[in-house]
């Protein structure tokens, strides 16, 4: 399988380009993120937000999860359930967090479980993406198989710096209506994922 091929090799490339991006970039692009996403009428609109827990380099989502709270939004995070499986689960502060598989914060147990038709605004991660919608995970799958369950509002977030021209991808492989990045909101469609 040639896309495979090319995912792999593309995810080591990336890898170690995102390992010499400064921590000062990092941090201003993040921010720049958040302030993107807080002002978009898809999360104005959005009772019950999806987003990931950005960890090591990845993007910051924390600061955005607390403005969600803050403003009254339900914020809904991942869960890793089995191998290549995540659901979602509400949270009411970081202190619902607990460590989970692969070094990431998870919802503890307690935290309510949140079907996917409930969430109205999906905020996900990539290594990178293309304007066309299609993004690179980090390889396991969870992301592309939550998505293909229930058809969602959603987002990818990219640093400017990580985007490609072109992501490998399969028939099935499914692209989300935004991209966001540091220098701008690209509305790739207007249909739902």
């Amino acid at each position: 399988m040639e896309a495979a091929a090319d995912k792999r090799e593309l995810r080591k490339q990336l890898r170690e380009k995102l390992a010499g991006l400064s921590q000062d970039y990092l941090k201003q692009a993040d921010d720049q993120i958040t302030q993107n996403i807080l002002a978009l009428e898809e999360y104005r609109q959005a009772t019950m937000i999806f987003c990931f827990v950005g960890v090591g380099r990845e993007i910051d989502t924390r600061p955005l999860i607390m403005a969600a709270l803050a403003a009254g939004k339900r914020i809904s995070v991942p869960r890793c359930i089995a191998k290549g499986v995540m659901e979602a689960y509400e949270i009411q502060s970081f202190s619902d967090m607990q460590d989970g598989f692969y070094g990431l914060q998870e919802p503890a147990a307690h935290c309510p479980h949140v079907k996917p038709e409930a969430i109205d605004f999906a905020l996900v991660p990539c290594l990178s993406c293309d304007l066309q919608g299609y993004r690179l995970g980090q390889g396991g799958g969870y992301y592309d198989r939550y998505l293909a369950r229930q058809p969602l509002t959603g987002a990818v977030l990219c640093r400017e710096a990580m985007l490609c021209p072109s992501v490998p991808h399969f028939e099935h492989d499914i692209a989300l209506p935004l991209v966001i990045t540091e220098r701008s909101v690209y509305r790739i469609h207007q249909a739902h994922i």
